[in-house]
């Protein structure tokens, strides 16, 4: 997926949380658009131990090129900003 694309779903106003499902099968959600940096190979979400958190416990690096989707997820749940399913 072209980085331009996801950056424009972190500058959505009102923001609206999302998964980013990766072709390895993987998916991070992005609840937080603070948590979240695009750039042109990378991007970089820092994930939280808890919803709502403003502050992220680690960060992972991530291949715009391998997003295959962006889903959009319902209003705040309790896995916080991270890894989906972990």
């Amino acid at each position: 997926m072209a980085p331009n694309e996801i950056l424009a779903e972190l500058r959505q106003r009102p923001f609206q949380a999302f998964r980013l499902h990766l072709s390895d099968g993987s998916a991070y959600e992005v609840r937080n658009p603070e948590l979240c940096m695009v750039g042109i190979s990378s991007i970089i979400i820092g994930l939280t131990k808890s919803a709502g958190d403003e502050l992220f416990e680690r960060s992972v690096k991530l291949d715009p090129f391998h997003v295959t989707r962006i889903e959009p997820l319902p209003a705040l749940s309790a896995k916080g900003n991270g890894q989906a399913g972990g």
